[in-house]
């Protein structure tokens, strides 16, 4: 399983079911496809760090009953901008992505030689941000940083509905999603008023929505008249925290493995054993190569039903 980040933390080791999702793109409806920030790779982006896509992919898939193994032959990358092949190959990289943000929402992740390196990487991370969207005019990495600022602003209890007054103790917020356009506009963002005691219930059934900006001003007047409703009587009690929901991926039914490519007949690069996996297939001993190719440009818009599980 995923080791809990630090609760100031924006980044996590990804899981090699997630690294596994982005390099052959399966994740279920995905938003756009899998962006890359290579550190150590090359210096397209500025110095040391490239911005790339999955650009070719040889992989086997190794079944049991239990586990699947995914075997990586071959694995290029094209660094934006320049299209310069970037083949991993020897030293399997450490993989990193945003640690409040669903692989659906934001198939982001950050490729480093070294895990040292992270500290360096996370210095540099609001740099790299806006440096995409100026030489690329690419938006999907300020996107992803924004929801995970502003989903960490949620869980601190720093960012929340304003209402304009308070709302009875018996009831909290959860931050379900954002509604994100490319081209630099702040996410509109979806809350749930749920029942403070069903805060953590994944299938519990809100009181209401409500939509505001990033700033957690209400976008609807419709929303306040209705709030009207939860608002306290008398002396104002205590909120529950804020809790913030991420778009479900996959459940883990099997444990996944990931072997990265080789150099030179030399021994595999790493292998990784998580137990945050999913599989269709469950006949024992399957073997079968997977070819991926880039598929084509995805929309500029992610609308929320397809983010909505």
């Amino acid at each position: 399983m995923t080791a809990a980040p630090a609760p100031d933390a924006l980044l996590r080791a990804a899981t090699p079911y997630e690294v596994a999702a982005a390099l052959m793109h399966h994740q279920p409806a995905a938003a756009f496809r899998s962006l890359f920030v290579l550190y150590g790779y090359g210096s397209d982006l500025i110095d040391r760090v490239t911005l790339a896509e999955v650009s070719s992919l040889d992989a086997r898939l190794e079944a049991r009953s239990d586990e699947r193994r995914y075997v990586i032959d071959q694995l290029r990358l094209a660094a934006l901008g320049t299209h310069r092949s970037i083949e991993i190959a020897g030293i399997w990289p450490q993989f990193y992505c945003f640690a409040n943000c669903s692989i659906r929402q934001f198939p982001v992740f950050f490729a480093l030689r070294e895990a040292n390196q992270l500290p360096l990487l996370e210095s540099l991370l609001t740099r790299i941000v806006g440096q995409v969207t100026v030489q690329h005019q690419d938006w999907r990495l300020e996107n992803a940083y924004e929801w995970a600022l502003i989903s960490a602003a949620a869980a601190q209890g720093q960012l929340k509905p304003e209402a304009g007054f308070a709302l009875d103790s018996n009831v909290t917020w959860r931050l379900m999603r954002p509604v994100t356009e490319m081209g630099g506009r702040s996410p509109v963002l979806e809350w749930h008023l749920m029942k403070a005691s069903e805060r953590d219930h994944v299938e519990a059934l809100p009181l209401m929505t409500v939509i505001t900006d990033a700033q957690g001003h209400l976008l609807r007047k419709v929303d306040q008249h209705v709030l009207q409703a939860f608002r306290v009587r008398g002396e104002a009690s205590p909120v529950e925290p804020v809790s913030v929901a991420l778009a479900p991926d996959r459940q883990p039914l099997v444990r996944v493995s990931l072997q990265g490519p080789t150099l030179r007949g030399d021994r595999p690069s790493r292998v990784e054993v998580d137990t945050d996996a999913h599989s269709d297939a469950d006949s024992a001993g399957l073997k079968r190569t997977i070819s991926v190719a880039p598929p084509s440009a995805n929309p500029n818009v992610v609308p929320l039903h397809r983010l909505a599980g």
